[in-house]
Order: structure tokens, then sequence, then C-alpha cells
């Protein structure tokens, strides 16, 4: 009786995950190559009314990693007669990376910086599935030196362009 129990419940655990990982590869997704304060590799996949993006990336001129994860909302979707679609969108998310300071005498520190960004932009997909956007995402956090945390102004001047794909 146990047994039946234990294959039942293993058959029902292996149905729902194929059913979520089928409605997750059903979804619209799309790679994408963001260009702007911080260039990053990305991955976007569409989540009810809106996307969930990440990437990976640098600041310009700077070999400090970032890593980005944003939900952005797109409050309507405009459609034209070629099949494109043209997409508002506003979001929030989190980055963190680190943080490369130059003190001088080519010494360099390297320190945490984390924070909120707030996305706000649109994009365009064409019919043959290729992505444009343009966008600011500035980040609202700090760096954490060794006395105390410190704004991290340079968070503020990340606009972009992002080039993709959807698939």
């Amino acid at each position: 009786m146990k047994s039946s129990c234990a294959m039942k419940g293993a058959v029902l655990a292996v149905v729902v995950l194929l059913l979520g990982v089928g409605g997750a590869l059903g979804q619209p997704r799309g790679v994408t190559l963001r260009l702007g304060w911080v260039s990053e590799l990305g991955y976007q996949h569409t989540l009810g009314p809106g996307f969930i993006e990440g990437g990976v990336g640098v600041p310009w001129m700077a070999a400090c990693p970032m890593v980005t994860a944003s939900y952005n909302y797109v409050p309507w979707t405009f459609r034209n007669d070629a099949g494109g679609a043209f997409e508002p969108f506003v979001g929030g998310g989190v980055q963190v990376g680190t943080f490369i300071y130059y003190c001088g005498a080519s010494r360099y520190e390297v320190y945490p910086v984390a924070g909120a960004v707030v996305p706000i932009g649109f994009q365009f997909r064409t019919a043959r599935h290729f992505l444009f956007a343009l966008s600011w995402r500035p980040m609202l956090g700090a760096f954490f030196g060794d006395v105390r945390p410190v704004w991290y102004k340079e968070g503020l001047y990340d606009g972009g362009v992002t080039l993709g794909y959807a698939f």
C-alpha cells in the first residue's frame, strides 16, 4: 500500500514538473546585448503582463562585473500590420557587483556595490523576432567602503540601447 502511494506521488510530481517546464518554455524569451553605462549580455523571459530580465556585464571603461535582475511591466502593446510590436515598460529590480576605486600610484581598491534599479523605456520587436530597445536604468545604491557606505552616483548614468533576438 505504501509503495502505491509513493508511486502516485512520484507520478504526480513528474507531471507537475513537466507542465511547469512546458509552460515556461512556451513563453516568449530572448537573448540580448545591451550597450550603455553597464554593457551586458542578457536574457528576457515573458512572465504575465511583462518580462523578467537578467544580465551580466561591466560598467563603461571599468573591469568590475555587475549582475542585474529586474521585472519590467508592460502596460500596453501596440502592434503594427507588419507583425511587429512596440511596448513601453517600467520595472524594478536589483543590481550587485564590484566598484574599483583608483587610489593613485597604480593602487586600486575593490569594493562591493549594490542597489535597486528602476528601468524605464520601450522596446520594439520586429516580425522576424529581432528586438530593439532604448532604456534608462538608474541604480539607486551604494558601494561599501572601509568606513561607511558611499552613494554610488555612477549608477544614475545607465542609459542604453539593447539589441536582441526573441525565440
